[in-house]
């Protein structure tokens, strides 16, 4: 949807490229093999593929802005992203929702 704070992408990569995708999420702090709360994937409502993955990563985040006045840090929430990899698929599913 545009001009409404959220951004929604599927990537689809070969696999090779999966490959070396899944490599790099297994290395990755940020993303874990630990399924999300629905709550969270209900999000991908036009994906309900998302629900049936078997072997895959997740990624949910916070974003925050910092705006830096006289050397104090004031933190505000600018968003979120969340990512699903379906690593048997080799496919990427990411959004963010700014606020």
């Amino acid at each position: 949807a545009q001009n409404d704070g959220i951004d929604y992408y599927t990537y689809k990569f070969n696999e090779e490229k999966g490959k070396e995708i899944e490599e790099n999420l297994n290395k990755s702090q940020s993303w874990s093999t630990e399924k999300l709360d629905n709550e969270i994937l209900d999000i991908f409502e036009y994906n309900n593929e998302i629900f049936s993955i078997q072997n895959g990563y997740y990624c949910y985040k916070k974003v925050y802005k910092t705006n830096n006045s006289y050397n104090s840090i004031d933190r505000k929430e600018a968003g979120y992203e969340v990512g699903v990899y379906d690593s048997d698929k080799d496919v990427l599913y990411y959004y963010w929702l700014s606020h």
